[in-house]
């Protein structure tokens, strides 16, 4: 599962900087943006899918222990890191003189506007699931994956995904072998996902601004780079939250 997680990290690290840097060159970077494309389908619902898997083990430690752990571990980076990456947005705006207004906070709310959808996305599936029994879930499942085709646009994705979720759940209940083969370097970006998640896109945008400001606009090594950059900071981010104040950054500070 941690290797699985950490490919799903790795496959969305790589796509936001084939969009950053294509943006800053106007250069589409011919295999990895058509790899990326091709495994658009796969990279949120294979992270969805893993999450669910973890569904009926936090459900058994209680209705307040799952909320409370839900509020401190999904909601509150969700808010810390949408509320940074939108005061980056805003700087950046303004060093570039267009106008950002700050209604974009409120959307924080009801439509997630940042890149960090997914957390705000995960912690109304996990409410949602509280209060469907075991078996309503197998069936939510299978209608959610199933209407998401019919659905309005701006609904389809939320309830695309929730259809993953439940059946990462179902699949974890169902059928779970307890040892996997394990890929190393992959499992250790899988177990603090939520740091390399969190923080990525915004170490790719700082990156991709400075290397193209120096006058680096080769697009295959700014991509290689922001890439580089963004898990090394991510780890080194893992290796900080040993202190308390970073760690807030990531989990609501008890």
């Amino acid at each position: 599962m941690d290797s699985l997680r950490g490919l799903a990290i790795l496959l969305v690290v790589v796509f936001h900087a084939d969009l950053e840097v294509a943006g800053a060159t106007g250069s589409q970077l011919g295999v990895v943006h058509d790899v990326c494309e091709l495994l658009g389908p796969v990279r949120m619902p294979l992270l969805m899918l893993l999450s669910g898997m973890l569904l009926t083990r936090s459900l058994a430690k209680g209705s307040r222990t799952y909320v409370v752990g839900k509020l401190q571990q999904i909601a509150w980076p969700y808010v810390v890191w949408s509320l940074l990456n939108l005061a980056q947005l805003k700087i950046q705006a303004v060093v570039e003189g267009r106008e950002m207004g700050w209604g974009w906070v409120w959307r924080l709310a009801y439509d997630p506007p940042t890149y960090h959808w997914y957390l705000g996305y995960l912690f109304l599936y996990y409410l949602v699931a509280l209060v469907l029994p075991s078996w309503a879930r197998v069936v939510t499942a299978a209608v959610a994956l199933a209407a998401a085709g019919v659905v309005p646009d701006d609904a389809s994705r939320l309830v695309w995904l929730f259809g993953w979720f439940l059946l990462g759940d179902v699949l974890a209940r169902q059928w779970l072998p307890r040892r996997l083969p394990s890929v190393a370097p992959l499992a250790a970006i899988g177990r603090e996902s939520l740091t390399y998640y969190v923080s990525h896109l915004m170490l790719i945008m700082v990156t991709v601004d400075v290397l193209t400001r120096v006058g680096l606009r080769a697009p295959y090594l700014m991509l290689v780079v922001a890439v580089a950059l963004s898990l090394a900071v991510g780890r080194l981010l893992v290796q900080l939250r040993r202190h308390r104040v970073v760690d807030a950054l990531f989990v609501w500070p008890t």
